[in-house]
């Protein structure tokens, strides 16, 4: 959230210049509720209608805190604007974008680079994670709306709530 306070209270960025404006909610509201939470029930496990309201609720403060808006604000909301501005295309930015996301990316644990077959798998993943990158880039940048990043992709961690729930023991 540091990016955040720094461009918005520092640098003096209104939120609508960050993007962060949720302009025509009656579209918008269903959008996110079907695309972001409809792709749940495809990756949901039957311990997930089990999980306690709780847990839900505890995974949905974890995700939130802890990755949509920490990412959201820095990749989506202040730097693929911008780099669609220097490239002086949405199109270059997006992918500029893409693999900026990748590059937060690229210190995940299970990255290998010992072997050929490691780099390759290595490479594919990095390229998968830039995919989406990609999406989410033209996404914020099509509809000027930096809070669809959210239901775009990352609304799929909230299946993780049994994980959640066995963690902190609230079964």
């Amino acid at each position: 959230m540091l990016p955040y306070w720094f461009f918005r209270y520092r640098l003096g960025y209104r939120p609508d210049s960050m993007l962060l404006r949720f302009y025509r909610p009656k579209v918008w509201v269903p959008y996110f509720i079907l695309v972001g939470l409809s792709p749940i029930f495809f990756v949901a496990t039957p311990e997930y209608y089990t999980t306690s309201v709780t847990g839900h609720a505890l995974t949905l403060v974890l995700f939130t805190l802890g990755s949509f808006l920490p990412i959201m604000i820095t990749t989506q909301s202040l730097l693929t604007p911008r780099l669609s501005v220097l490239a002086r295309s949405w199109v270059t930015g997006s992918v500029l974008s893409a693999l900026a996301y990748g590059a937060l990316n690229i210190t995940e644990a299970f990255l290998a680079w010992g072997s050929l077959a490691q780099v390759a798998l290595s490479l594919a993943w990095f390229t998968q994670v830039a995919f989406w990158g990609l999406a989410k880039a033209v996404t914020t940048l099509r509809t000027g709306n930096a809070w669809l990043h959210i239901a775009t992709t990352h609304t799929i961690h909230l299946a993780e709530a049994p994980a959640v729930a066995t963690t902190f023991h609230l079964r």
